[in-house]
């Protein structure tokens, strides 16, 4: 008896923590949907380097919070396919920030804005496969992103 008066708080604790981090892991899923496809479109649709680079210089400090949430999340998964969850995710947030800043860089060769348009695509397309690949039961397929 004294067993089961232990066991069941701890079981209820442990199913709280578990929920609040599904929360919080669904809330940075909610930031990277915004990044991919609100962000990068917007970023996409910049006719110079300056425009572009002043629209992340805005919201940076947003994608930058998310990477860290998403790195804390790995830390405190309850299993280590939710770490791994946490992981493949931070990591697409990185890839795209880091085509972003390059592709913002106001230094150096003039804009071409092609290519440029071609970078934020791609760090579009990480976002959304990463995003396809962290869902519950998802068995990736040739072509997917993988770790």
């Amino acid at each position: 008896m004294i067993a089961i008066a232990v066991a069941i708080p701890l079981l209820l604790a442990a199913r709280r923590r578990r929920n609040n981090w599904n929360a919080q892991l669904m809330e940075a899923t909610g930031e990277i949907v915004w990044f991919a496809r609100q962000l990068v479109p917007q970023l996409q649709r910049g006719g110079s380097r300056d425009q572009l680079a002043g629209a992340w210089q805005v919201t940076q400090d947003r994608v930058s919070t998310l990477e860290d949430t998403l790195t804390g999340l790995q830390s405190t998964a309850p299993s280590e396919q939710d770490a791994t969850r946490a992981r493949d995710l931070r990591d697409a947030v990185r890839e795209a920030r880091t085509r972003i800043e390059a592709a913002a860089e106001t230094t150096g060769t003039p804009i071409d804005i092609t290519t440029t348009r071609y970078e934020l695509g791609q760090a579009r397309a990480t976002l959304e496969t990463a995003l396809v690949n962290s869902e519950p039961g998802h068995q990736p397929v040739d072509g997917d992103l993988e770790s």
